[in-house]
């Protein structure tokens, strides 16, 4: 929620199904005027003295969705702590392997319904980008 560049007007995001609507309410009780619509969740509006609006989009965390032709999507992992997945890699038994960038970069293994682990136990960076090499080899 924020103010108008004016202080005649209050903004504010509100949920409109898949999207969010940025509204102007105004103080003196005449019709909300849309400004604009968005698919990513917002925090803090500010309106410019052009009455351009200024906000923090966030996006939810990356997260590895299975989508099937005969049901509803299936989320296999997510990842609170990462901004975006660069790269994701189908191995050949069935694990997902993503780089995760956590403080350094690491190649993680991501199995259905477990929690992602490192693909390679070693104290050096591994990271995309990769590809599978022959039946049960990734290279990195």
């Amino acid at each position: 929620m924020g103010v108008s560049a004016d202080g005649k007007s209050v903004l504010a995001a509100v949920p409109a199904g898949a999207v969010e609507r940025v509204v102007a309410y105004p103080l003196d009780g005449t019709a909300e005027r849309d400004t604009f619509t968005t698919t990513s969740d917002m925090w803090y509006l500010e309106e410019g003295p052009d009455r351009s609006v200024y906000a923090n989009l966030v996006d939810r965390p990356p997260e590895i969705v299975r989508l099937s032709l005969n049901g509803a999507p299936e989320t296999l992992a997510a990842f609170p702590r990462l901004d975006e997945l660069s790269q994701l890699l189908l191995a050949a038994d069935g694990r997902m392997v993503v780089p995760e960038a956590t403080g350094r970069v690491r190649l993680m293994a991501v199995a259905p319904g477990k929690e992602p682990v490192p693909l390679i136990q070693t104290a050096e960076e591994t990271s995309a980008p990769m590809a599978v090499v022959g039946p049960d080899h990734i290279a990195s």
